[in-house]
């Protein structure tokens, strides 16, 4: 069997967070959105999104990367939610059966 792999991040609430502000929250988010907008944009996030009805609620989102984990993570550093302190971000390789996930961005 062939494997195919991505790297996944996945996005972590850190518990050491400081107190913000929810005019802060604001700003920190869409900032966040706009970073992996911007990721998307430069074929370098192939998709990305939040978690619901998670069983651990401090896992906050995940993100596949066409990079290897350390580019990731670097790239993950100028994330305002990051830079914040609001999110922490973990890395890893992901290995899946060849051909079962194809990822395609939409015009």
């Amino acid at each position: 069997m062939e494997f195919e792999t991505t790297t996944l991040l996945v996005y972590t609430s850190n518990p050491e967070s400081p107190d913000f502000t929810d005019e802060q929250l604001e700003e920190i988010q869409a900032g966040h959105m706009a970073h992996l907008q911007s990721l998307g944009e430069r074929g370098l996030a192939l998709t990305a999104g939040p978690f619901s009805e998670q069983s651990d609620t401090r896992f906050r989102g995940l993100v596949f990367f066409s990079v290897d984990p350390t580019e990731a993570l670097q790239l993950t550093q100028d994330d305002p939610a990051v830079i914040a302190g609001r999110l922490l971000a973990d890395t890893m390789n992901w290995h899946r059966q060849a051909g079962t996930v194809v990822f395609t961005r939409q015009a």
